[in-house]
């Protein structure tokens, strides 16, 4: 198990710890998803940006 926190700043900006964002393989301009259930619970799901072209390249 990995512990973090983090702090927030203004304008609710914080920052994800260097360690998380090794072990997940996150990088500048990764999407966080914050996803808050119906129990109260929050999960952050984590997920590579993609542009128009990697969208349209399938198509074509």
């Amino acid at each position: 198990m990995i512990y973090a926190d983090t702090k927030i700043f203004k304008n609710n900006q914080t920052s994800i710890p260097p360690m998380i964002m090794e072990k997940l393989n996150i990088e500048t301009n990764d999407i966080v998803e914050w996803v808050w259930d119906d129990e109260g619970k929050v999960t952050l799901n984590f997920r590579k940006k993609i542009n128009f072209k990697e969208i349209r390249a399938p198509l074509i």
